[in-house]
């Protein structure tokens, strides 16, 4: 009986000093300390079991010190390229056929991860490309770009048909179907079509500001008349914007624009000596270009 009873008050002790030690602040110890409480011995002799094993993990375990990975460190600082290193720099334009078909594709993979969108012009040229694996990237992604425009299209086109007097649900269709157009991812009837979808948006804006504050609008609109060969509505609506735009290069450049393909060479000549009389501000653009018209008359500067 004693001994029983001494048994259960050293497993009684035991189970008390493990106690205390797993509360201890910063120790943790997943071990179950129902198995300790309800197998004596064998239970303290798997939980001492168990926090040797641990110590022997840690004890190999590095710590990696993070601290010392500093910029200051000469081993991890960054190292300077030198920029005016004679490495030329080859065009994509170029690239595209240099007689290396790893390099081409590689370029255009290049391209389609990065936005594809703001290379067309070189989708464009690799489409025609002699490598036929160029090609079909160039093709598929051109055909992909064009699918996303006609679906924004459609998008705007009923969302200004469900709210019409909303004139900014009215402007993004007109953006979208500009940008659809400028691509040059259209052509022929189906670039017509869009260009007269254009002319019904701008018309649709135009009606309450036909002033200064839509002249990109006019300017627009009269762009893509000309385009169309409607002449008409061409001259109607650059003659509506002349009284406010008459400062501005733009309103010149499709004016002389305008008498060009009508055939009007001496309304050109008025148009270049109103434009120089007034002192209208040009860009470096709009310079060469009247240089380029001003050439061969009187008053050529």
């Amino acid at each position: 009986m004693r001994i029983v009873t001494g048994f259960v008050l050293v497993h009684f002790l035991i189970c008390v000093c493990i106690w205390m030690w797993k509360g201890r602040k910063g120790v943790r110890n997943r071990f179950p300390f129902v198995f300790v409480v309800c197998v004596p011995v064998a239970g303290a002799a798997m939980w001492l079991a168990d926090r040797l094993m641990a110590a022997a993990k840690k004890e190999n375990r590095r710590t990696v010190e993070l601290e010392k990975l500093k910029v200051t460190d000469a081993r991890y600082r960054r190292m300077e390229v030198d920029q005016s290193s004679t490495q030329a720099v080859v065009p994509l334009e170029e690239a595209l056929v240099v007689n290396d078909t790893r390099l081409r594709r590689t370029l255009m993979l290049d391209v389609l991860h990065k936005n594809p969108e703001e290379y067309l012009e070189l989708l464009h040229q690799a489409s025609g490309s002699s490598d036929v694996e160029v090609t079909h990237y160039a093709t598929t992604t051109l055909l992909e770009i064009q699918s996303e425009y006609e679906l924004r299209i459609q998008k705007c086109l009923s969302k200004c048909k469900k709210n019409p007097d909303n004139r900014e649900m009215l402007k993004e269709y007109r953006d979208v179907l500009a940008d659809y157009i400028r691509s040059g991812l259209v052509s022929g009837s189906v670039l017509r079509m869009q260009q007269q979808s254009l002319m019904g948006a701008l018309e649709k804006l135009l009606l309450d500001k036909p002033d200064a504050e839509g002249r990109e609008d006019l300017y627009l609109y009269a762009e893509t008349a000309m385009d169309l060969q409607e002449y008409g509505e061409a001259e109607r609506i650059l003659r509506q914007a002349a009284p406010f735009c008459d400062m501005d290069e733009k309103w010149y450049r499709l004016s002389v624009r305008y008498e060009w393909e009508n055939n009007n060479s001496d309304t050109i000549a008025e148009l270049l000596k109103q434009l120089r009389e007034k002192k209208v501000w040009l860009t470096k653009a709009g310079k060469e270009w009247y240089f380029f018209w001003s050439k061969g008359q009187d008053d050529e500067i």
